[in-house]
Protein backbone atom coordinates (compact mmCIF):
# COMPACT_ATOMS: atom_id res chain seq x y z
CA UNK A 1 0.00 0.00 0.00
CA UNK A 2 3.07 2.15 0.74
CA UNK A 3 4.70 1.88 -2.19
CA UNK A 4 1.14 3.02 -3.99
CA UNK A 5 0.59 5.85 -2.00
CA UNK A 6 3.89 7.19 -3.58
CA UNK A 7 2.04 8.10 -6.52
CA UNK A 8 -0.26 10.18 -4.45
CA UNK A 9 1.50 12.86 -1.66
CA UNK A 10 -1.73 14.10 -1.01
CA UNK A 11 -2.75 10.73 0.49
CA UNK A 12 -1.17 9.58 3.81
CA UNK A 13 -2.48 6.48 6.19
CA UNK A 14 -2.95 7.71 10.40
CA UNK A 15 -2.97 4.93 12.77
CA UNK A 16 -6.22 5.01 14.87
CA UNK A 17 -7.65 3.10 18.30
CA UNK A 18 -9.61 0.36 17.77
CA UNK A 19 -11.21 -0.72 21.02
CA UNK A 20 -11.36 -4.33 22.05
CA UNK A 21 -13.18 -6.32 24.69
CA UNK A 22 -10.45 -9.38 25.74
CA UNK A 23 -13.20 -10.63 28.65
CA UNK A 24 -15.99 -10.71 25.86
CA UNK A 25 -19.30 -12.34 27.53
CA UNK A 26 -18.40 -11.94 30.93
CA UNK A 27 -17.95 -8.45 31.53
CA UNK A 28 -20.34 -7.36 28.30
CA UNK A 29 -23.44 -6.34 30.48
CA UNK A 30 -21.28 -3.94 32.54
CA UNK A 31 -19.34 -2.71 29.84
CA UNK A 32 -21.69 -2.81 26.95
CA UNK A 33 -19.72 -1.48 23.47
CA UNK A 34 -18.85 1.51 21.35
CA UNK A 35 -19.47 1.68 17.71
CA UNK A 36 -19.97 4.18 14.95
CA UNK A 37 -21.80 7.28 15.69
CA UNK A 38 -25.60 7.69 14.66
CA UNK A 39 -26.93 11.30 13.49
CA UNK A 40 -28.52 11.73 17.21
CA UNK A 41 -25.37 10.76 18.84
CA UNK A 42 -23.17 13.08 16.64
CA UNK A 43 -26.13 16.65 17.77
CA UNK A 44 -25.59 14.90 21.76
CA UNK A 45 -21.71 15.76 21.59
CA UNK A 46 -19.90 17.80 19.31
CA UNK A 47 -16.20 15.60 19.64
CA UNK A 48 -18.02 13.01 18.97
CA UNK A 49 -18.15 14.47 15.09
CA UNK A 50 -14.21 13.72 15.29
CA UNK A 51 -13.93 10.38 17.10
CA UNK A 52 -17.14 8.90 14.94
CA UNK A 53 -17.08 6.39 17.99
CA UNK A 54 -20.11 6.38 20.63
CA UNK A 55 -21.04 4.46 23.71
CA UNK A 56 -23.78 2.08 22.70
CA UNK A 57 -24.95 -0.16 26.49
CA UNK A 58 -23.26 -0.49 29.81
CA UNK A 59 -20.35 2.06 31.52
CA UNK A 60 -19.76 2.78 27.67
CA UNK A 61 -22.84 4.42 27.41
CA UNK A 62 -23.39 6.06 30.41
CA UNK A 63 -19.94 7.44 30.75
CA UNK A 64 -19.72 8.50 27.28
CA UNK A 65 -19.56 12.20 27.49
CA UNK A 66 -16.38 11.77 29.74
CA UNK A 67 -15.09 9.18 27.46
CA UNK A 68 -15.13 11.37 24.85
CA UNK A 69 -12.54 13.80 26.40
CA UNK A 70 -11.70 17.14 24.69
CA UNK A 71 -10.39 17.81 21.64
CA UNK A 72 -7.51 19.44 21.26
CA UNK A 73 -6.67 22.02 19.01
CA UNK A 74 -3.51 23.03 17.41
CA UNK A 75 -3.33 26.40 15.46
CA UNK A 76 -0.09 27.21 12.33
CA UNK A 77 0.19 29.47 9.52
CA UNK A 78 1.44 27.39 6.27
CA UNK A 79 2.36 28.15 2.67
CA UNK A 80 1.12 27.52 -0.19
CA UNK A 81 2.77 23.72 -0.31
CA UNK A 82 0.27 23.70 3.06
CA UNK A 83 3.72 23.45 4.54
CA UNK A 84 3.95 24.66 8.57
CA UNK A 85 5.84 27.84 8.56
CA UNK A 86 5.00 28.64 12.66
CA UNK A 87 2.97 27.37 15.32
CA UNK A 88 0.79 29.74 17.00
CA UNK A 89 -0.89 27.81 19.74
CA UNK A 90 -1.41 24.99 21.12
CA UNK A 91 -3.83 23.17 23.46
CA UNK A 92 -3.61 19.39 24.30
CA UNK A 93 -7.00 17.22 23.86
CA UNK A 94 -7.90 15.85 27.41
CA UNK A 95 -9.01 12.10 27.95
CA UNK A 96 -10.10 10.64 31.41
CA UNK A 97 -9.68 7.23 32.97
CA UNK A 98 -12.28 4.93 34.39
CA UNK A 99 -11.83 2.03 36.90
CA UNK A 100 -14.40 -0.29 37.60
CA UNK A 101 -14.87 -1.69 40.91
CA UNK A 102 -15.77 -4.94 39.50
CA UNK A 103 -13.28 -7.99 40.16
CA UNK A 104 -12.77 -9.32 37.20
CA UNK A 105 -11.76 -12.91 38.19
CA UNK A 106 -14.73 -12.91 40.67
CA UNK A 107 -16.89 -11.93 37.68
CA UNK A 108 -15.23 -14.72 35.68
CA UNK A 109 -15.53 -16.97 38.21
CA UNK A 110 -19.34 -16.84 38.81
CA UNK A 111 -19.63 -16.53 34.75
CA UNK A 112 -18.04 -19.98 34.69
CA UNK A 113 -19.67 -21.15 37.63
CA UNK A 114 -23.32 -20.39 35.35
CA UNK A 115 -21.97 -21.90 32.38
CA UNK A 116 -20.51 -25.00 33.82
CA UNK A 117 -24.03 -25.67 35.86
CA UNK A 118 -25.98 -24.51 32.61
CA UNK A 119 -27.82 -21.99 34.92
CA UNK A 120 -29.23 -18.86 33.40
CA UNK A 121 -29.79 -15.60 35.06
CA UNK A 122 -28.22 -13.01 37.18
CA UNK A 123 -25.72 -12.53 39.94
CA UNK A 124 -25.11 -9.32 42.36
CA UNK A 125 -21.95 -9.21 44.71
CA UNK A 126 -22.09 -5.69 46.77
CA UNK A 127 -20.53 -4.42 49.10
CA UNK A 128 -22.92 -2.71 51.74
CA UNK A 129 -22.25 0.37 50.93
CA UNK A 130 -23.38 0.10 47.19
CA UNK A 131 -19.57 -0.68 45.78
CA UNK A 132 -20.49 -3.33 43.49
CA UNK A 133 -17.65 -6.12 43.17
CA UNK A 134 -19.53 -8.67 40.30
CA UNK A 135 -23.14 -8.23 38.04
CA UNK A 136 -23.16 -11.15 35.74
CA UNK A 137 -25.34 -11.75 33.18
CA UNK A 138 -25.40 -15.50 31.81
CA UNK A 139 -26.01 -16.28 28.65
CA UNK A 140 -23.76 -12.56 27.75
CA UNK A 141 -22.78 -11.68 24.35
CA UNK A 142 -19.44 -11.14 22.53
CA UNK A 143 -19.33 -7.21 22.32
CA UNK A 144 -15.89 -7.63 19.90
CA UNK A 145 -18.96 -7.90 17.34
CA UNK A 146 -20.02 -4.62 17.30
CA UNK A 147 -17.02 -2.25 17.50
CA UNK A 148 -16.98 -2.66 13.47
CA UNK A 149 -20.67 -3.13 13.10
CA UNK A 150 -22.46 -6.33 13.65
CA UNK A 151 -23.39 -8.30 10.33
CA UNK A 152 -27.17 -9.15 9.80
CA UNK A 153 -26.44 -12.97 10.82
CA UNK A 154 -24.94 -12.37 14.46
CA UNK A 155 -27.53 -9.81 14.88
CA UNK A 156 -30.43 -11.82 14.37
CA UNK A 157 -28.90 -14.46 16.14
CA UNK A 158 -28.43 -12.24 19.57
CA UNK A 159 -31.77 -10.88 18.97
CA UNK A 160 -33.91 -13.90 19.01
CA UNK A 161 -31.81 -15.95 21.14
CA UNK A 162 -34.27 -17.30 23.75
CA UNK A 163 -32.21 -16.73 27.12
CA UNK A 164 -32.05 -12.82 26.12
CA UNK A 165 -28.01 -12.21 25.83
CA UNK A 166 -28.86 -8.25 25.01
CA UNK A 167 -30.32 -7.80 28.57
CA UNK A 168 -28.82 -6.90 31.64
CA UNK A 169 -30.49 -8.72 33.90
CA UNK A 170 -29.25 -7.55 37.08
CA UNK A 171 -29.94 -4.11 36.25
CA UNK A 172 -32.71 -4.51 33.74
CA UNK A 173 -34.71 -8.01 34.51
CA UNK A 174 -37.77 -7.68 35.65
CA UNK A 175 -39.32 -11.16 37.62
CA UNK A 176 -41.56 -12.01 40.53
CA UNK A 177 -39.21 -11.09 43.71
CA UNK A 178 -40.78 -14.09 45.32
CA UNK A 179 -40.51 -14.76 49.58
CA UNK A 180 -37.49 -12.61 49.01
CA UNK A 181 -39.66 -10.07 49.88
CA UNK A 182 -40.87 -11.35 53.13
CA UNK A 183 -38.10 -9.76 55.58
CA UNK A 184 -39.20 -6.64 54.80
CA UNK A 185 -43.08 -7.03 54.96
CA UNK A 186 -42.12 -9.12 58.37
CA UNK A 187 -40.53 -5.78 59.32
CA UNK A 188 -43.13 -3.31 58.11
CA UNK A 189 -45.42 -5.24 60.30
CA UNK A 190 -43.34 -5.27 63.25
CA UNK A 191 -43.22 -1.77 63.51
CA UNK A 192 -46.79 -0.94 62.32
CA UNK A 193 -48.33 -1.53 65.85
CA UNK A 194 -51.11 -3.26 64.18
CA UNK A 195 -48.78 -6.69 64.02
CA UNK A 196 -47.54 -8.81 67.16
CA UNK A 197 -44.29 -10.37 65.61
CA UNK A 198 -43.81 -12.68 68.54
CA UNK A 199 -47.76 -14.41 68.48
CA UNK A 200 -47.73 -17.77 67.22
CA UNK A 201 -50.88 -17.93 65.12
CA UNK A 202 -52.19 -21.21 62.96
CA UNK A 203 -50.78 -21.82 59.56
CA UNK A 204 -52.79 -24.27 57.80
CA UNK A 205 -51.74 -25.43 54.60
CA UNK A 206 -54.08 -22.92 52.66
CA UNK A 207 -56.54 -20.01 53.47
CA UNK A 208 -59.69 -19.66 51.46
CA UNK A 209 -60.94 -16.41 50.48
CA UNK A 210 -64.32 -16.03 48.50
CA UNK A 211 -64.25 -19.19 46.73
CA UNK A 212 -60.89 -19.51 46.05
CA UNK A 213 -58.15 -21.34 47.97
CA UNK A 214 -54.47 -19.38 48.67
CA UNK A 215 -52.15 -22.47 49.12
CA UNK A 216 -49.05 -22.38 50.97
CA UNK A 217 -46.04 -24.05 49.16
CA UNK A 218 -46.26 -26.76 52.25
CA UNK A 219 -49.93 -28.89 51.75
CA UNK A 220 -50.47 -29.74 55.45
CA UNK A 221 -48.97 -26.32 56.70
CA UNK A 222 -46.20 -25.06 59.53
CA UNK A 223 -48.66 -25.17 62.42
CA UNK A 224 -47.72 -22.34 64.83
CA UNK A 225 -45.54 -19.68 63.38
CA UNK A 226 -44.19 -16.64 64.84
CA UNK A 227 -42.14 -13.94 62.50
CA UNK A 228 -39.11 -15.72 63.03
CA UNK A 229 -40.63 -18.99 61.69
CA UNK A 230 -42.38 -17.39 58.97
CA UNK A 231 -39.04 -15.70 57.72
CA UNK A 232 -37.05 -19.27 58.27
CA UNK A 233 -39.80 -21.71 56.82
CA UNK A 234 -41.02 -19.18 54.21
CA UNK A 235 -44.58 -19.69 55.45
CA UNK A 236 -46.85 -18.50 52.80
CA UNK A 237 -50.08 -18.37 54.88
CA UNK A 238 -48.25 -16.26 57.96
CA UNK A 239 -47.67 -13.84 55.12
CA UNK A 240 -51.58 -14.03 53.73
CA UNK A 241 -52.82 -13.30 57.43
CA UNK A 242 -50.01 -10.22 57.51
CA UNK A 243 -51.41 -8.97 54.23
CA UNK A 244 -54.85 -8.84 54.82
CA UNK A 245 -54.15 -7.23 58.69
CA UNK A 246 -52.45 -4.63 56.70
CA UNK A 247 -54.00 -3.78 53.75
CA UNK A 248 -51.84 -3.94 50.42
CA UNK A 249 -50.83 0.13 50.49
CA UNK A 250 -49.67 0.42 54.02
CA UNK A 251 -47.67 -2.30 52.41
CA UNK A 252 -46.68 -1.45 49.19
CA UNK A 253 -45.72 2.45 50.47
CA UNK A 254 -43.23 1.04 52.97
CA UNK A 255 -41.62 -1.23 50.13
CA UNK A 256 -41.85 1.57 47.73
CA UNK A 257 -39.33 3.34 50.47
CA UNK A 258 -36.59 0.07 50.98
CA UNK A 259 -35.82 -0.43 47.64
CA UNK A 260 -38.69 -1.49 45.31
CA UNK A 261 -40.40 0.01 42.56
CA UNK A 262 -37.97 2.45 42.04
CA UNK A 263 -34.82 2.91 40.32
CA UNK A 264 -31.71 2.26 42.81
CA UNK A 265 -29.65 4.86 40.84
CA UNK A 266 -26.92 2.72 40.09
CA UNK A 267 -24.49 4.40 36.72
CA UNK A 268 -25.90 2.00 34.25
CA UNK A 269 -28.17 3.25 31.55
CA UNK A 270 -31.38 1.33 30.95
CA UNK A 271 -32.59 0.32 34.67
CA UNK A 272 -35.70 -0.88 35.32
CA UNK A 273 -37.94 0.58 38.29
CA UNK A 274 -40.30 -2.59 38.90
CA UNK A 275 -43.68 -2.84 40.02
CA UNK A 276 -44.75 -2.53 43.67
CA UNK A 277 -48.60 -2.83 43.13
CA UNK A 278 -51.43 -1.32 44.73
CA UNK A 279 -54.93 -0.11 44.52
CA UNK A 280 -54.09 3.27 42.96
CA UNK A 281 -51.50 1.52 40.66
CA UNK A 282 -54.05 -0.86 39.36
CA UNK A 283 -56.67 1.62 38.80
CA UNK A 284 -54.26 4.11 36.44
CA UNK A 285 -52.68 0.74 34.37
CA UNK A 286 -55.99 -1.35 34.15
CA UNK A 287 -58.75 0.90 35.27
CA UNK A 288 -59.87 -1.95 37.87
CA UNK A 289 -60.75 -2.11 41.24
CA UNK A 290 -58.46 -4.27 43.65
CA UNK A 291 -59.53 -7.56 44.80
CA UNK A 292 -58.21 -9.14 47.92
CA UNK A 293 -57.01 -12.01 46.28
CA UNK A 294 -54.25 -9.85 44.84
CA UNK A 295 -52.82 -8.55 48.44
CA UNK A 296 -52.39 -12.45 49.10
CA UNK A 297 -50.24 -12.87 46.15
CA UNK A 298 -48.16 -9.36 46.29
CA UNK A 299 -47.25 -10.29 50.02
CA UNK A 300 -45.93 -13.76 48.35
CA UNK A 301 -43.95 -11.72 45.21
CA UNK A 302 -46.13 -12.79 42.98
CA UNK A 303 -48.82 -11.48 40.81
CA UNK A 304 -48.07 -8.33 39.43
CA UNK A 305 -45.27 -7.41 42.20
CA UNK A 306 -42.09 -7.48 40.17
CA UNK A 307 -38.23 -6.48 40.98
CA UNK A 308 -34.54 -6.61 39.36
CA UNK A 309 -32.14 -8.41 41.12
CA UNK A 310 -30.26 -5.30 41.72
CA UNK A 311 -33.24 -4.27 43.94
CA UNK A 312 -33.09 -7.07 45.84
CA UNK A 313 -29.42 -6.66 46.90
CA UNK A 314 -30.24 -3.41 47.56
CA UNK A 315 -33.16 -4.21 50.38
CA UNK A 316 -31.20 -7.10 51.63
CA UNK A 317 -28.29 -4.48 51.81
CA UNK A 318 -30.78 -1.97 54.02
CA UNK A 319 -32.05 -5.30 56.12
CA UNK A 320 -28.04 -5.95 56.94
CA UNK A 321 -27.19 -2.31 57.64
CA UNK A 322 -29.94 -0.55 58.44
CA UNK A 323 -29.23 1.95 55.62
CA UNK A 324 -30.03 2.05 51.85
CA UNK A 325 -27.32 2.19 49.63
CA UNK A 326 -27.19 3.63 45.97
CA UNK A 327 -24.93 1.11 44.12
CA UNK A 328 -22.17 1.95 41.24
CA UNK A 329 -19.46 0.33 39.15
CA UNK A 330 -17.29 3.13 38.61
CA UNK A 331 -14.99 3.35 41.53
CA UNK A 332 -12.59 6.23 40.24
CA UNK A 333 -12.87 8.91 37.15
CA UNK A 334 -8.91 9.87 36.92
CA UNK A 335 -8.10 10.17 40.41
CA UNK A 336 -11.46 11.10 41.71
CA UNK A 337 -13.04 8.13 43.76
CA UNK A 338 -16.84 7.39 44.46
CA UNK A 339 -18.16 8.46 47.63
CA UNK A 340 -20.54 5.63 48.86
CA UNK A 341 -24.06 7.60 48.96
CA UNK A 342 -26.33 5.47 52.14
CA UNK A 343 -29.69 6.84 52.63
CA UNK A 344 -31.27 6.81 55.74
CA UNK A 345 -34.76 5.81 55.43
CA UNK A 346 -36.22 3.29 58.20
CA UNK A 347 -38.02 5.05 60.87
CA UNK A 348 -36.71 4.21 64.75
CA UNK A 349 -39.50 1.63 64.98
CA UNK A 350 -38.29 -0.45 62.15
CA UNK A 351 -34.78 -0.14 63.20
CA UNK A 352 -35.62 -1.54 66.52
CA UNK A 353 -37.47 -4.52 65.09
CA UNK A 354 -34.06 -5.19 62.37
CA UNK A 355 -32.58 -7.64 64.85
CA UNK A 356 -35.40 -9.95 64.57
CA UNK A 357 -35.66 -9.68 61.38
CA UNK A 358 -31.96 -10.60 60.75
CA UNK A 359 -32.38 -13.66 63.32
CA UNK A 360 -35.20 -14.92 60.75
CA UNK A 361 -32.50 -14.58 58.42
CA UNK A 362 -29.78 -16.17 60.18
CA UNK A 363 -32.20 -19.23 60.46
CA UNK A 364 -32.57 -19.49 56.62
CA UNK A 365 -28.87 -20.41 56.36
CA UNK A 366 -27.89 -21.24 59.63
CA UNK A 367 -31.10 -23.71 61.73
CA UNK A 368 -32.12 -26.99 60.49
CA UNK A 369 -35.58 -26.25 58.71
CA UNK A 370 -33.96 -23.26 57.29
CA UNK A 371 -34.87 -23.42 53.14
CA UNK A 372 -31.60 -22.15 52.24
CA UNK A 373 -29.52 -24.44 55.42
CA UNK A 374 -28.40 -27.78 53.92
CA UNK A 375 -27.83 -26.38 50.20
CA UNK A 376 -25.17 -23.90 51.59
CA UNK A 377 -21.62 -24.54 52.34
CA UNK A 378 -19.45 -21.56 53.43
CA UNK A 379 -17.01 -20.63 55.86
CA UNK A 380 -18.49 -17.55 56.36
CA UNK A 381 -21.25 -17.22 58.48
CA UNK A 382 -24.23 -15.28 56.42
CA UNK A 383 -27.65 -14.39 56.51
CA UNK A 384 -30.59 -14.68 53.94
CA UNK A 385 -33.56 -15.34 52.25
CA UNK A 386 -34.46 -18.26 49.85
CA UNK A 387 -37.78 -17.46 47.04
CA UNK A 388 -39.29 -19.42 44.58
CA UNK A 389 -41.04 -17.54 41.77
CA UNK A 390 -44.01 -18.90 39.93
CA UNK A 391 -43.68 -17.87 36.13
CA UNK A 392 -47.24 -19.47 35.72
CA UNK A 393 -50.55 -19.86 37.57
CA UNK A 394 -51.88 -23.38 39.37
CA UNK A 395 -55.68 -23.91 38.43
CA UNK A 396 -57.81 -24.39 41.17
CA UNK A 397 -58.99 -27.89 40.42
CA UNK A 398 -55.09 -29.49 40.74
CA UNK A 399 -54.79 -30.52 44.00
CA UNK A 400 -51.01 -31.79 43.60
CA UNK A 401 -48.66 -29.52 41.88
CA UNK A 402 -45.93 -30.99 40.45
CA UNK A 403 -42.56 -31.26 40.97
CA UNK A 404 -40.16 -28.38 39.13
CA UNK A 405 -38.16 -30.89 37.80
CA UNK A 406 -41.44 -32.51 36.22
CA UNK A 407 -42.05 -29.19 34.59
CA UNK A 408 -41.06 -28.25 31.02
CA UNK A 409 -38.01 -25.79 31.16
CA UNK A 410 -40.09 -22.38 30.70
CA UNK A 411 -42.85 -23.60 33.13
CA UNK A 412 -40.51 -23.90 36.06
CA UNK A 413 -40.31 -21.34 39.16
CA UNK A 414 -37.41 -18.50 39.22
CA UNK A 415 -35.00 -19.74 41.76
CA UNK A 416 -34.14 -16.58 44.22
CA UNK A 417 -31.51 -16.49 47.01
CA UNK A 418 -30.38 -13.00 48.35
CA UNK A 419 -27.54 -13.23 51.18
CA UNK A 420 -25.51 -11.24 53.49
CA UNK A 421 -22.67 -11.29 55.27
CA UNK A 422 -20.38 -11.80 57.86
CA UNK A 423 -23.56 -12.15 60.23
CA UNK A 424 -22.44 -9.85 62.90
CA UNK A 425 -20.36 -7.31 60.47
CA UNK A 426 -22.11 -7.29 57.06
CA UNK A 427 -19.39 -6.49 54.37
CA UNK A 428 -21.38 -7.78 51.46
CA UNK A 429 -24.43 -9.08 49.71
CA UNK A 430 -24.73 -11.92 47.40
CA UNK A 431 -27.83 -12.24 45.32
CA UNK A 432 -28.48 -15.16 42.97
CA UNK A 433 -31.63 -15.68 40.56
CA UNK A 434 -31.27 -18.44 38.74
CA UNK A 435 -33.97 -18.49 35.62
CA UNK A 436 -36.49 -21.36 35.97
CA UNK A 437 -34.32 -22.66 38.61
CA UNK A 438 -37.14 -24.31 40.88
CA UNK A 439 -36.35 -23.94 44.20
CA UNK A 440 -33.73 -20.97 45.65
CA UNK A 441 -31.73 -22.75 48.04
CA UNK A 442 -31.31 -25.59 45.73
CA UNK A 443 -30.58 -23.79 42.72
CA UNK A 444 -28.28 -21.09 44.52
CA UNK A 445 -26.91 -22.77 47.03
CA UNK A 446 -23.46 -23.77 45.92
CA UNK A 447 -23.09 -20.51 43.75
CA UNK A 448 -23.64 -18.17 47.19
CA UNK A 449 -21.30 -20.75 48.55
CA UNK A 450 -18.88 -20.52 46.86
CA UNK A 451 -18.93 -16.74 46.11
CA UNK A 452 -18.28 -16.10 49.97
CA UNK A 453 -15.10 -18.03 50.15
CA UNK A 454 -13.48 -16.43 47.30
CA UNK A 455 -14.12 -13.53 49.29
CA UNK A 456 -12.68 -15.13 51.96
CA UNK A 457 -9.28 -16.81 50.63
CA UNK A 458 -8.60 -13.03 48.95
CA UNK A 459 -9.37 -11.15 52.11
CA UNK A 460 -12.03 -9.16 50.72
CA UNK A 461 -14.22 -10.20 53.44
CA UNK A 462 -12.74 -10.89 57.26
CA UNK A 463 -14.99 -13.21 58.81
CA UNK A 464 -15.27 -12.46 62.70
Amino acid sequence: IQSFLNLFPDISITATYLRTYPYKEILSNVLGYVSKANSKDLKRNKIIELTQLSGKRGVEKYYDDILQGVSGEREVIVNAKNEILKEISFRAPISHNITLSIDTPLQEMIYNLLEEENKKGAVVVMKTDGEILALVTNPGYDNNLFVKGINYKNWQQLLHNIYNPLLNKPVSGLYPPGSTVKPAEGLIAAASGKWNPWKKIECPGYIEVGNRKFRDWKPTGHGMSDLIKAIKRSVDTYYYQLGLTLGINYIASHLKKMGFGKKTGIDLPNEKSGIVPDKEWKARRYHQPWFIGETLNAVIGQGYFLATPLQVAVNTALLATGKLPKPFVVKYIDNNQTKPFLKDVLTPKEKEFLPLIRKGMWEVCNSIGGTATRHLNTKVEIAGKTGTAQVYSIPQEVKERKREDELIYFHRSHAWLTTYGPYRHPQIVVTVLIEHGGHGGEAAGSIVSKIYNYLLNKKIIRDY
